[in-house]
């Protein structure tokens, strides 16, 4: 080869197959891998930076739905409204 991609992408050409008997340790299945609690908490720790680095669009989003939600929530309230002019007086 008169570059080392050559060999490279020769070696990469070639296929292989579970059935051609390859060492058991060719993929790593105990030794280093790690176990499904360790994954859960390194995705937790990574969610808490990001939401760490966006605390104050996670603060300004929390307000507004609260906000929102107490604007309709009181918005339907007194629903039914007399029709007597004194009544009317009430409301405004």
């Amino acid at each position: 080869p008169v570059h080392k991609s050559e060999g490279k992408a020769k070696d990469l050409a070639t296929t292989h197959w579970a059935s051609e008997n390859w060492p058991p340790d060719a993929l790593v299945r105990n030794s280093y891998a790690l176990s499904g609690w360790d994954i859960l908490m390194a995705n937790l720790a990574r969610d808490w930076i990001l939401m760490k680095r966006l605390s104050f669009l996670w603060g300004f989003k929390v307000f507004q739905t609260i906000f929102v939600s107490a604007i309709f929530g009181t918005l339907f309230l007194k629903s039914r409204m007399g029709l007597t002019p004194a009544d009317g007086q009430l409301y405004l």
